[in-house]
């Protein structure tokens, strides 16, 4: 059997699985940790990019405050604030505008209560994201004052990195604001620049970055990456085919 103190870092490779555009093997790997590690901040993580890439809402909101409440995790890890931001779009998808910037009045209150609140890596992501809710609720100035602020941190911070990267934060920002084209060129630097992490989410379904997702630049990378992606799953499959590199244990081959 599968050992618990090993599964719970299945998710990590499941993500990249998602990110290579094998979500087969990704489920396969976050079963695993479902079954070994449930109810754990892993398992939800993992069921929670499930639900994101075949976009069932099933479980997301019980998934979603699990991890902003979990032990090592929280509103201040930047998981944590993307999944604040999941719950952000449900509540307004369904229409919910008040519900989503509660979001925001539970987990990050000093966003909405402080008239220049400080911006750190434990709260700028969910500040962009509570900028899109202020807009929507007719508070832009204050809206603005947030991306403004965001900026400002984001550029002491390098773009590439598992915590201490901002991706493409700054993109986001700048769609925000309007400055489509200015958003387009941003997104192609930090394409050129070697980001990728989640791309399949933020490419497809990112509201922040709602005004610029139909551009035909956003489409032409979102086929690049794909290409790039597959090719990169070939090359694992030709490295485990070869006895170069072996498959997790509990996961049977494709």
């Amino acid at each position: 059997a599968a050992r618990p103190d090993i599964t719970r870092w299945y998710v990590w490779l499941a993500q990249l699985y998602l990110d290579m555009n094998a979500s087969e093997r990704a489920a396969k790997l976050i079963k695993i940790v479902n079954e070994t590690n449930p109810g754990s901040s892993f398992s939800a993580w993992g069921n929670l990019l499930l639900e994101l890439q075949h976009r069932s809402g099933k479980n997301l909101e019980e998934d979603a405050r699990l991890l902003l409440e979990a032990n090592g995790i929280g509103p201040d890890h930047w998981i944590g604030q993307f999944a604040a931001g999941q719950l952000r779009n449900q509540a307004m998808q369904d229409g919910r505008l008040d519900d989503a910037r509660q979001v925001y009045d539970k987990y990050y209150p000093q966003l909405l209560t402080e008239s220049e609140p400080a911006i750190y890596i434990s709260n700028y992501r969910a500040a962009i994201d509570l900028a899109l809710v202020l807009q929507r609720t007719g508070n832009s100035a204050q809206a603005e004052k947030l991306l403004l602020l965001c900026a400002r941190f984001i550029s002491t911070l390098p773009r590439l990195g598992w915590w201490g990267g901002y991706w493409i934060s700054d993109v986001q920002i700048l769609a925000l604001q309007g400055k489509h084209a200015e958003a387009l060129d941003t997104l192609q630097k930090a394409f050129n620049e070697g980001w990728r992490m989640l791309w399949w989410y933020y490419l497809n379904h990112e509201p922040n970055l709602e005004s610029i997702l139909n551009a035909p630049a956003v489409i032409a990378m979102r086929e690049e990456i794909e290409l790039e992606m597959a090719a990169k799953m070939q090359n694992v499959s030709e490295m485990e085919n070869a006895g170069e590199i072996g498959l997790v244990a509990g996961m049977d081959s494709d």
